[in-house]
């Protein structure tokens, strides 16, 4: 065989994301789950509707007031 008609094919060693097996993919491919654990998730329903987008809780109460009306922060306290 001349050189010129080998195809060299570079691989990397990759952790199923899934599964946590080792096993081959070629460089520069972005699958991150080998071929089982593919089969297994396309076989997964997914939800029709989207997930709403994350919200942090928020306090809707009142602040505590002083009695002259200012807001009252307590600095100290214990450690959680």
């Amino acid at each position: 065989m001349e050189a010129e008609t080998l195809e060299i094919i570079c691989l990397e060693m990759k952790y199923c994301e899934y599964c946590g097996s080792l096993w081959l993919r070629a460089r520069g491919n972005e699958e991150v789950y080998c071929e089982a654990c593919q089969d297994q998730l396309a076989a997964l329903p997914f939800p029709d509707t989207k997930t709403a987008k994350p919200r942090l809780p928020a306090y809707k109460g009142d602040l505590d007031e002083g009695r002259d009306g200012q807001v009252v922060f307590c600095g100290k306290g214990g450690n959680a």
